[in-house]
C-alpha cells in the first residue's frame, strides 16, 4: 500500500484504466491492517489484501490460484 511517488491504491486505479493491464488480477499484501484498505481494495477490484500478519506461503499460493481460476471462467 505504502510506496514511494503514489500507493498501491493509486497503482491499481492506473492498471484498471489501462486496457493492456486491466484484467490482471491485483493482490494486495501489506503491514497496514485497517478495514478501510480492505474495502478501499475490494471496491477498486482487487483480488484480496493480504496483511503480513497473518501471511502465509499457503494463503499466498490459495489466492493466487483463485485469481488464476476466476480469470479463465
Amino acid at each position: 500500500v505504502e510506496m514511494p511517488e503514489m500507493d498501491g491504491f493509486e497503482f491499481l486505479q492506473k492498471l484498471k484504466t489501462d486496457e493492456m493491464y486491466a484484467d490482471i488480477p491485483f493482490v494486495f499484501v501489506s503491514s497496514i491492517v485497517k478495514e478501510e484498505n480492505f474495502k478501499k481494495a475490494e471496491e477498486l477490484g482487487a483480488v484480496k489484501y493480504i496483511t503480513k500478519y497473518n501471511f502465509s506461503r499457503k494463503i499466498l499460493l490459495d489466492t493466487v490460484s483463485y485469481a488464476i481460476s476466476e480469470r479463465q471462467n
